[in-house]
């Protein structure tokens, strides 16, 4: 299911950069403050001939005027002067103005969208899959549910990092990203028997997650002259994995194995996205502050898998495998939301 929804994201994806390519009109590729010419890609505009006049815009507000002095294909030169050509950025409308000075023809209210590579860190506020940490409960020797106690769910990932993509389409840009999170390792101690304080049981808890996502942000709002905030929408899948250990210990320094665990759970999300971004002009680069909410809509798995040799907790058990109590007690599943940041420096290209 995952991967067919994937297939079909693609698709769309591939379609909608085709079919939208004329329809958002010419945009700024390459600026060279040197010599005061701006290459734009033309979009196959054939108004756009040497000689013709034609304005750069952010959205609705006109940067430079120019005339275009070399077309070759879909790529035209565009002389600017000197003291307008600063305000220039990667990604900028152009197109022939209107009587009144504005954009020409169907021109969007908001062109600050940009293509860019952007790298960053992303902690997890709330996961997009969640477990539940174990401690070993002594059951001594009597008929018990479960032979596991919760000390709560997973919580915070402070050490995570991405990578994202973004195409410029005139007033939208549509993003790909991924990203790998690394949760900090649960280990907690109990008592094993009710009788020898020397014994306990310790339980160490691993857990990972590898993230992917598309975006379409269909809102790029000028602040000022370097802020841009963006809110796009999208979908989010995320492939956490876990693993469980059980160790019978004593003071002595002795240990013999209780219990292990794995389990991996594929989540896929809705997601809405609000960065700040701070754009240094006219170099490409700029930072971003990245909020992005998260609703789990599907789940695939747990696959998981589980094996207790301890003795004495499968004889306590005895309405319930001891394999599967460990495996229902873990409770890997989707949460109802989820969120995460990503701050990052990216540069248009």
């Amino acid at each position: 299911m995952v991967m067919n929804l994937t297939r079909l994201f693609v698709a769309l994806s591939v379609a909608y950069i085709v079919t939208s390519h004329q329809a958002f009109g010419a945009t700024v590729t390459k600026v060279d403050q040197k010599k005061s010419i701006v290459e734009v890609d033309t979009g196959g505009d054939s108004s756009l001939t040497v000689g013709t006049k034609v304005c750069i815009y952010n959205g609705s507000t006109k940067i430079a005027c120019g005339k275009i002095a070399k077309v070759k294909g879909n790529r035209a030169l565009v002389k600017v002067s000197r003291n307008k050509i600063g305000g220039v950025e990667i990604s900028f409308l152009v197109s022939i103005p209107d009587t009144t000075g504005s954009p020409g023809g169907a021109a969007p209210s908001d062109s600050a969208a940009r293509s860019d590579i952007k790298v960053g860190y992303i902690p997890t506020l709330i996961p997009a899959a969640t477990y539940e940490k174990l401690l070993y409960v002594n059951h001594n020797n009597e008929a018990v549910q479960t032979i596991w106690k919760s000390t709560g769910p997973t919580g915070l990932s402070f050490f995570g990092a991405g990578a994202e993509a973004g195409i410029g389409l005139g007033a939208i840009s549509i993003t790909f990203g991924a990203r790998y999170s690394l949760y900090r390792e649960f280990t907690g101690q109990s008592n094993y028997s009710a009788t020898d304080t020397s014994l306990y049981a310790e339980t160490s808890q691993k857990a990972s997650a590898l993230g992917v996502w598309f975006d379409t942000y269909f809102v790029h709002a000028q602040l000022g002259k370097s802020f841009v905030l963006k809110l796009g929408t999208g979908l989010d899948i995320d492939i956490s994995s876990m693993t469980l250990t059980v160790f019978q210990k004593s003071d002595a320094g002795d240990e013999n194995p209780l219990a292990t665990a794995s389990s991996k759970l594929t989540v896929g999300s809705l997601r809405v996205s609000l960065p700040l971004e701070y754009r240094f002009s006219p170099t490409g680069l700029a930072l971003s502050f990245g909020t992005h909410i998260l609703v789990p809509v599907f789940k695939s798995g747990p696959a998981a898998q589980a094996e207790v040799t301890d003795a004495g907790a499968i004889r306590a058990l005895r309405d319930t495998a001891a394999a599967d109590d460990l495996i229902l007690s873990i409770k890997h599943t989707k949460p109802s939301a989820a969120a995460h940041l990503f701050i990052a420096a990216s540069i248009g290209i």
